[in-house]
């Protein structure tokens, strides 16, 4: 999938993008208080990197 994106666009860009989101779940599930509410962050942080 993140092939294709770095065949169109370019590979600097869509890494970039993959990092900020993964960074975004980082945080996100760092600070979430319940295992509950850390399930969301924790399936974004995993999905940006390219497994």
């Amino acid at each position: 999938m993140f092939g294709r994106l770095a065949d169109h666009f370019g590979r600097r860009p869509v890494f970039l993008v993959d990092m900020l989101i993964f960074l975004i779940g980082s945080v996100l599930h760092s600070s979430s208080l319940t295992v509950s509410s850390s399930s969301s962050p924790t399936v974004s942080s995993s999905s940006s990197s390219g497994c």
